[in-house]
């Protein structure tokens, strides 16, 4: 989704965990096609994380492209869970 959209033309501000090294592959990998881009750490499953993070992304808009804000927000979800879910994922689900 990043390559597609800084192909575009699109800076592109990620977000990663814990692996800053792979989310910094995937700036060089964006940027060696001519793209911009920066990622910030968010740990979605700790409260405090997000207080980091909101700072974290003011900073580095400013750093990386020279703005305080940012034109779309692409949201892609993930699953961490420590237990069992009695939910079970769908292979019928449809646009």
């Amino acid at each position: 989704m990043a390559l597609h959209l800084s192909a575009d033309g699109i800076d592109i501000l990620g977000t990663y965990q814990s692996r800053k090294e792979d989310a910094d592959a995937v700036i060089r990998e964006i940027e060696g096609h001519g793209g911009r881009a920066a990622m910030v750490q968010l740990d979605v499953t700790s409260f405090p994380s997000l207080t980091t993070f909101s700072v974290g992304l003011v900073a580095e808009l400013q750093a990386a492209f020279g703005r305080h804000d940012f034109d779309y927000l692409v949201i892609t979800p993930g699953v961490v869970s420590t237990q069992t879910s009695p939910i079970r994922p769908s292979n019928n689900l449809t646009r």
